[in-house]
């Protein structure tokens, strides 16, 4: 099933309920194998324009005992369910390979029914995973106060864009139970992030940091190495940036380019692509001139890793955010 699937597993599932043959119904988005070995991929679905019209997932259809044994997060507790509340994004990255086009956003009041339905099952934490869920600041908002009038106690992790983030927002997060946020930082040097396209300056990523952790959330940077123009010295930029940012956490990977996105196009063709997406093939990567080896890049990232974890007030502030979220949440 190839794109936004809500539509395409439905008719297939009218299909197989009645036993006639998919192949016969041409179902948009599609993909199969027919009897004599040929691949079909039928066209790819229109992305559903209005979110809201979607039904909430059948979560009763979950026993309970399931739903309480294996719904977590690690530091979040059992059970911790999910939830989507936007599709797509509205920024262009150069290293970002986007599933469906556009930026589409369910209401207000769709979310917090969804949520609603979520918390009466007994779910106190809940993980928003949309890739940024700060983007528009009054839908933000708008869901933020509504868990606040219902009085819902909730663990909340959540992705947030550093420029869409500002101090009054921090504040009313951790006010309704966030708990951490995480930022797609990607890099502490300019040069790589102009790089990237990623429309994001050094210092708004500094500042975000600063705010969301002052408020008393744990904040995590995302951040890839190896992209395209990084050197010794745009290293050396990102170990300094985390020393002086201080979130709670960094998640530092090596740059696989994905297939079809800008990094990938231009490396393949410059001739800097290492490898492709082969079934059996390791990931690709883009060889640097200082790199003769991708075990070259991974040996940065694990001195950027030992410097930042093992920095005292790194290890200091870790344990005391999660002894003050321990202290403040109990979860069924």
């Amino acid at each position: 099933l190839v794109g936004e699937a809500e539509h395409t597993l439905t008719k297939l599932a009218d299909c197989l309920a009645d036993s006639s043959d998919p192949a016969d119904a041409d179902i948009a988005g599609l993909s199969y194998r027919t009897s004599d070995g040929a691949v079909v991929h039928n066209e790819e679905p229109e992305p559903i324009a209005d979110i809201d019209t979607l039904e909430y997932p059948r979560r009763e259809l979950i026993s309970d005992s399931d739903w309480k044994q294996w719904y977590y997060r690690p530091g979040m507790g059992r059970p911790t369910d999910t939830i989507l509340t936007s599709r797509g994004c509205p920024f262009h990255c150069k290293f970002c390979y986007r599933l469906t086009p556009g930026y589409r956003t369910r209401s207000a009041e769709n979310v917090l029914g969804e949520i609603k339905e979520i918390y009466n099952r007994g779910a106190r934490g809940l993980f928003i995973t949309d890739d940024n869920f700060t983007i528009n600041r009054k839908r933000c908002v708008a869901i933020l106060e509504g868990i606040a009038r219902q009085g819902w106690n909730l663990t909340i992790k959540c992705r947030g864009r550093v420029n869409s983030m500002d101090a009054e927002l921090a504040k009313l997060m951790k006010r309704v139970g966030v708990h951490s946020i995480s930022f797609g930082i990607e890099s502490g040097s300019q040069t790589v992030l102009d790089a990237m396209a990623k429309g994001t300056t050094v210092e708004q990523n500094h500042n975000a940091i600063r705010m969301v952790v002052d408020a008393g959330i744990q904040c995590y940077a995302d951040m890839i190495l190896g992209y395209p123009g990084e050197t010794a010295k745009t290293i050396q930029e990102t170990t300094d940036f985390l020393a002086r940012a201080k979130p709670t956490g960094v998640l530092l990977g090596g740059l696989y380019p994905l297939h079809g996105t800008d990094v990938f196009n231009e490396s393949k063709e410059n001739g800097s692509l290492v490898g492709d997406w082969g079934l059996l093939e390791s990931p690709p990567w883009v060889k640097l001139p200082w790199m003769n080896d991708f075990s070259d890049l991974q040996r940065e990232i694990r001195k950027i890793h030992r410097k930042f974890y093992l920095n005292p007030g790194v290890l200091y502030r870790g344990l005391k955010a999660n002894v003050n979220h321990l202290d403040r949440k109990s979860v069924v």
